[in-house]
């Protein structure tokens, strides 16, 4: 039989939960280098014994002195005696249908997965409660420690824990009841509230997310942790609204997430169709809100790196939007990220630096930019009209989205620099020019989504379809369904029937971070368009130029994470 299980429904009442509690000895601590040399197994429901199982395993391996001590199981014991592999098809029986506890779950479910895998079999995957991490959140103040011979001293349990797996298994699920019984103070009542209160950081923190996330349904969506003035601390989306909301109350790392649920009053939620449609809800609730606890996604002042209109050209960052037609990349998030770019763009086309407007001719003393090669001069007359107009053209190109001229002279400049053993310059090189291609890559993504027009179009998984209507890259509405012919005719025409609600058009910034979400959408697989009225392709120029370099950077990038691995690998064996 598999040795696997789908897992139960998380919201099953606790006395409708059949646990099978495990207790393994062994070899000693370590499921790779180690065996089993005894199962204990109890099946309970609703707190009635419904069978046990108990064996001794031959290891294969000579048992250590040390552990026949402790255990009192020895190689003449387990002479004889059937190995694991033997054993765990009986086992395997013996759980089906039920959740997996034991004491310190992760010791005995990662000796129980060597064996599969030793065996051929595949891993666990039933749900798994571990009484040691529960008796942390309920009894610490309680008992001085959490080893199972206190907690059953503490319980009361009616067997005494020895140091063999039938044993240890009878009173861990004594253990188990008073700790449900326990539990349920603090209003945990189903498997799932029990699987999500072995991981929080205390039983009270518990209790409140209960309070706030006990409404939330199953679904993909947004929600809002909301302070009892109705501001928006912070937005977020989900493809289960119920399990991410959870899991923001006790096993949440974030540094700032304590200071947010203190001053959370209310969730809000809003189910979505699909789940694209919760990510472009999300981004437009965060723009239009801008909640103080959202760091990605806040909307900030946008910038453009664009060309000057004056007799030498320069590149400018600029905080307003060019006018339609004119060579920029943004709307850019930041000015760091413009400078990143424009470094990138100055190692190709070295323009002008300077701030000055120059007449046709100048006639100017050179700057130090200039006597150190970083500046085209044109202030002195180091080069002319027209080799300016053609550096200044490359630099056009790129901007609109065709960088082959300037990722050439990239490329060329770091085999240069790798030649002549100039490892750093040459990375630094590598990193700005990985993002002047990302930018340029996304610009041709984004421009390509919104000459679109009208799109629908539909992604199939093997769990349904995902169908999205668009109007010029903004998303006007998505539905759910089947992936069949007949489903997709229908969700289509109810996606017709909302296209009057299309959103009027957003700001800059806005309608960029949407068109990003889309183009990444659309990039997955199985995503077919259905249907156009514009032409949904990206331009040739540039694209064969901006396909090999990223392939040439994600072949470096690996390159350099395999020797960085190598190296610190030499550096722990040489310290060894």
């Amino acid at each position: 039989m598999a040795a696997t299980q789908l897992p139960l429904p998380s919201g099953i009442p606790l006395h409708e939960v059949t646990f099978v509690v495990v207790d393994l000895e062994t070899t000693g601590g370590s499921p790779a280098s180690n065996r089993i040399t005894e199962v204990g197994a109890v099946r309970v429901r609703a707190g009635e014994v419904e069978g046990e199982l108990a064996t001794l395993v031959d290891p294969e391996v000579a048992i250590p002195p040390g552990i026949t001590a402790l255990t009192g199981i020895d190689d003449t014991m387990v002479a004889g005696r059937p190995p694991i592999g033997g054993i765990l098809p009986a086992l395997l029986e013996f759980a089906r249908g039920s959740v997996l506890v034991a004491h310190n779950a992760r010791f005995d479910v990662g000796f129980l997965d060597a064996a599969l895998r030793r065996s051929g079999r595949p891993p666990l995957e039933q749900q798994a409660l571990c009484t040691a991490a529960l008796a942390r959140r309920l009894l610490a103040e309680e008992v001085r420690d959490c080893r199972l011979a206190t907690l059953a001293a503490h319980v009361g349990a009616r067997t005494r824990p020895e140091h063999r797996a039938l044993a240890d298994a009878r009173a861990t699920v004594d253990v188990l009841h008073a700790l449900i019984e326990r539990a349920g103070s603090v209003g945990a009542t189903t498997l799932e509230d029990l699987t999500a209160l072995q991981r929080v950081g205390s039983a009270p923190v518990f209790a409140a997310r209960r309070r706030l996330a006990d409404d939330l349904p199953h679904a993909p969506g947004v929600y809002a942790f909301t302070s009892a003035a109705g501001e928006r601390l912070y937005v977020g989306t989900a493809t289960d609204l119920r399990a991410r909301v959870r899991s923001y109350f006790g096993s949440d790392p974030r540094r700032r997430v304590p200071d947010l649920l203190r001053e959370t009053a209310r969730i809000e939620h809003w189910v979505t169709p699909t789940a694209i449609e919760a990510e472009v809800a999300e981004a437009r609730l965060i723009r239009r809100e801008d909640p103080r606890y959202n760091r990605r996604g806040r909307p900030r002042r946008p910038v453009w790196l664009r060309l000057t209109a004056e007799a030498f050209p320069r590149l400018s960052i600029a905080r307003t939007a060019p006018p339609a037609g004119e060579p920029a990349l943004g709307p850019l998030p930041s000015r760091r990220q413009a400078t990143a770019l424009a470094e990138a763009l100055h190692e190709a086309v070295p323009l002008r630096r300077c701030t000055q407007r120059l007449p046709h001719a100048p006639q100017r003393q050179g700057c130090a930019l200039g006597e150190l090669g970083r500046c085209a001069g044109p202030c002195s007359g180091a080069i002319d009209a027209g080799e300016y107009a053609r550096r200044t053209a490359d630099a056009a190109a790129a901007l609109r989205g065709d960088a082959t001229a300037v990722l050439a002279t990239l490329s060329a400049r770091m085999d240069a620099l790798g030649a002549a053993g100039r490892f750093e310059e040459a990375a630094g090189l590598r990193d700005r020019t990985a993002a002047l291609v990302a930018a340029v890559r996304a610009a041709r993504d984004r421009e390509a989504l919104a000459s679109s027009g009208a799109l629908v179009a539909v992604r199939l998984t093997s769990a349904g379809g995902e169908l999205v209507d668009c109007r010029d890259g903004l998303l006007v509405a998505s539905r759910a369904c089947d992936a069949t012919a007949e489903a997709i005719a229908e969700a289509e025409d109810a996606l017709a029937a909302a296209a009057a609600a299309a959103p009027g058009p957003p700001d800059p910034v806005a309608a960029d971070v949407e068109r990003r979400i889309l183009a990444r959408w659309l990039a997955r697989d199985g995503v077919v368009a259905r249907s156009a009225s514009g032409v949904l392709a990206e331009p040739v120029a540039g694209g064969a130029a901006l396909a090999a370099l990223r392939a040439r950077l994600a072949d470096a990038r690996r390159d350099t994470g395999r020797a960085e691995a190598e190296l610190a690998g030499k550096r722990r064996r040489s310290v060894a």
